[in-house]
């Protein structure tokens, strides 16, 4: 975070990026696997759970309160606070927690079998499907709630506040669930997670909808990480090195946020948001939006002559504009 306040241009933001991307990649390799030889074997899946929970707390309240510093003061200021904070953190762990040795040294032979598992594939592949939608759908959640459904920002931001508490209930939730059925509650987080999206998609412009699809959402992607890393953990546990399994994890979530993200971004700039934009265009609605896909149009240019607009030329439509930076 340091690196990312002194930056004095984009490469240099790159790079601090870069960094940060490194070490919160160290952390999701490490934290579950870490926690598990903290506590006895029947309760990891409620530590695992307890890991998650602080992430989405951490998630929940780093976005307003950075929002707020920046407001007040000005982006540097925000990444320095950042950087504070992450300084006590390594603090309070080198103080306070014990020193915890690697069962073994990892090596590529360590991968190997995992690799090789068709099961730990499946599971993997399902990570990584799951991940992939999160992000796609996630990171243009704003300007779809702005643009398609028509709130305005307050009340945007105070979904989605609501969104990430439900994210806390569902990971606790999940972790309670675990110790009962794995597979019971991957499947729940799945369905319900389902069935936000399509609520949202079905509904964008019926604000309750939206307000259902929120919180199913929220509540699944809350369970969904603590269920997904514990169902790779306790299928390999006996069979796999626990860091190979926690390392392998984390790379395939990494792949999929940065695929998921970039990828959603392109199809978006391509192609826009459909779901209500469609019946924008149709005539129930105006269009408001800047992400709902190109606007033919006229092929006389009549309407721009009507509009006191100069005629465009054949062949000129406007494009996408992504309100996403």
């Amino acid at each position: 975070m340091r690196p990312a306040a002194a930056a004095a241009g984009f490469t240099m933001m790159l790079i601090s990026r870069l960094i940060l991307g490194i070490s919160i990649g160290g952390v999701w390799a490490t934290s579950v696997s870490a926690a598990a030889r903290l506590v006895p074997a029947r309760i990891v899946h409620t530590a695992s759970s307890v890991v998650f929970g602080a992430i989405a707390v951490g998630s929940v309240v780093s976005v307003p309160s950075s929002s707020l510093i920046a407001t007040h003061t000005n982006w540097r200021t925000t990444f320095l606070a950042a950087a504070a904070v992450a300084v006590i953190a390594a603090l309070i762990q080198a103080l306070v927690l014990p020193k915890i040795p690697t069962a073994d040294r990892v090596t590529m032979a360590h991968f190997r079998p995992l690799l090789r598992s068709v099961p730990a594939n499946v599971i993997l592949a399902v990570v990584f499907l799951v991940v992939f939608a999160q992000f796609s759908a996630y990171t243009f959640v704003v300007p779809y709630l702005q643009d398609v459904t028509g709130l305005a920002a307050g009340l945007a931001s105070g979904l989605l506040l609501g969104y990430g508490a439900l994210t806390i209930v569902g990971n606790f939730g999940g972790g309670a669930l675990l110790g009962r059925s794995i597979r019971g509650t991957v499947i729940a987080a799945l369905v319900f997670g389902v069935g936000g999206l399509l609520a949202l998609s079905a509904g964008g412009t019926v604000t309750a909808s939206v307000c259902v699809g929120l919180a199913l959402w929220g509540l699944a992607w809350g369970n969904a990480p603590v269920a997904l890393q514990h169902w790779l953990y306790a299928y390999g546990q006996d069979r796999f090195s626990t860091e190979a399994v926690n390392a392998t994890f984390t790379a395939v979530v990494q792949v999929a946020v940065a695929s998921g993200s970039l990828l959603s971004g392109v199809a978006v700039n391509a192609a826009g948001v459909r779901s209500a934009g469609n019946r924008r265009e149709r005539g129930r609605l105006r269009p408001r939006s800047r992400i709902h896909g190109p606007v033919r149009a006229p092929r006389d240019g009549a309407g721009d002559a009507r509009r006191g607009q100069p005629r465009r030329g054949p062949g000129r439509r406007p494009g996408l504009t992504s309100t996403v930076g």
